[in-house]
């Protein structure tokens, strides 16, 4: 970059003599050259060491803010990674062991309780069928005692009295085994009593266990929920900060391929050309192009067309026969004039003028002369993209 810097200042010095040694230095032909119309060599070469110094120290930091950014988004990528892992793994080791532990347990309680129900089931199947076989017993004992009442009662009429003593005797026995009979129904009755009563306790054990189970289960699925919720916004949360990271990436990539890219043009008048007032000056022969676009435009119409915005140094030189006195060369930015230089009278005079302008997208720079003749020789435009 250097290297080119040098050859185009040697270049301009030989083309344009347009650069003077010492500031003491006074023009050969005593011609007034205006209120500060030229740069020393000594300041030039120091102003672009100065920037050639200030694009390496920005392209450091470029760097530097780069590598920077790639650390921090590692970094954070790897405590993400982590804390997900660490969130797994929590989750894995505790809540659902907890969890499942006690689901398990409420399981095994509840297949106890229904082992127990279904044995108390049997045994009151078996009770009621030894119920129903004692009230059959008990029907028929009645049937029989009615039976022998009847034949009791016909025989005291046909048999002497001992043998109604021992009817009677008999009717006693069969009376008394009759109420044991009866005792042992009631005693029955209470042990199915207490054996349905423990039946229905043990139901609504079960319902209740059934019923807490479920609670657990909606309880767990919540805390599933929760936890998954909190993922997914945990998640939506990283991306977020990737995403900022990749657009601030971007953007550090984007501002140092803008402050590195060159753009540089020399190009100067081909012929004599006598201009009417306010034309504009056309640097038609090109000797320089670096990163410049629409180079056919400017060499058709004599205006720079920015398409990298940026600061930029515009420098020209021009060699002209005025039509008058004091007429002027301008450097134009969009509308706004940049730089006003005199050319003295109508001999041939020189107009150099060196402006640093803020160029967007779009915006036009040219130079116009008030009247008279432009000289092909010497009369040069130099546009240098700086940063």
């Amino acid at each position: 970059m250097l290297g080119v810097v040098l050859s185009l200042i040697t270049y301009l010095i030989c083309l344009c003599e347009g650069f003077l040694l010492e500031p003491s230095t006074n023009n050969a032909s005593n011609i007034p050259l205006g209120n500060k119309q030229y740069v020393t060599f000594s300041e030039f070469y120091e102003a672009k060491n100065e920037q050639k110094y200030d694009v390496t120290f920005l392209r450091h930091q470029m760097d530097r803010m780069k590598a920077d950014s790639d650390k921090t988004l590692t970094l954070l990528t790897s405590q993400i990674q982590q804390k997900l892992a660490s969130i797994e793994h929590s989750f894995t080791t505790n809540g659902k062991m907890n969890d499942t532990n006690e689901l398990q347990q409420l399981q095994r309680i509840v297949s106890e309780l229904e082992d127990k129900n279904t044995k108390l089931q049997h045994n009151f199947d078996n009770l009621q069928g030894k119920y129903t076989a004692i009230e059959n017993e008990l029907l028929l004992s009645q049937k029989t005692t009615a039976k022998l009442v009847v034949d009791v009662q016909a025989l005291e009429q046909l048999k002497p009295v001992q043998d109604l003593k021992r009817i009677k005797q008999e009717l006693q026995s069969i009376k008394s085994q009759t109420n044991s009979l009866a005792f042992n129904q009631q005693a029955r009755n209470q042990d199915f009593l207490a054996l349905y009563n423990e039946t229905i306790n043990n139901q609504k054990n079960v319902n209740y266990l059934g019923k807490r189970q479920e609670l657990y289960q909606n309880q767990t699925q919540v805390a599933f929920k929760a936890m998954e919720n909190n993922y997914n916004t945990c998640m939506v949360v990283v991306y977020d900060k990737i995403d900022q990271i990749e657009r601030s990436t971007n953007m550090t990539d984007a501002r140092v391929d803008k402050a590195t890219e060159k753009v540089a043009m020399t190009s100067c008048v081909s012929h004599d050309k006598v201009l009417s007032v306010a034309e504009t000056i056309k640097f038609d022969d090109v000797k320089t192009n670096v990163g410049i676009d629409n180079l056919s435009s400017f060499q058709s119409t004599g205006k720079f067309n920015c398409t990298k915005d940026g600061l930029y140094i515009v420098s020209i030189w021009v060699l002209a026969q005025a039509a008058s006195r004091d007429s002027h060369v301008y450097i134009y930015k969009n509308s706004n004039i940049v730089s006003k230089t005199f050319i003295y009278d109508n001999t041939y005079d020189t107009g150099p003028a060196t402006v640093a302008v803020e160029l967007d997208v779009n915006d036009n720079v040219w130079v116009q002369f008030d009247d008279g003749k432009v000289d092909s020789y010497g009369s040069c435009m130099t546009i240098i993209k700086i940063m």
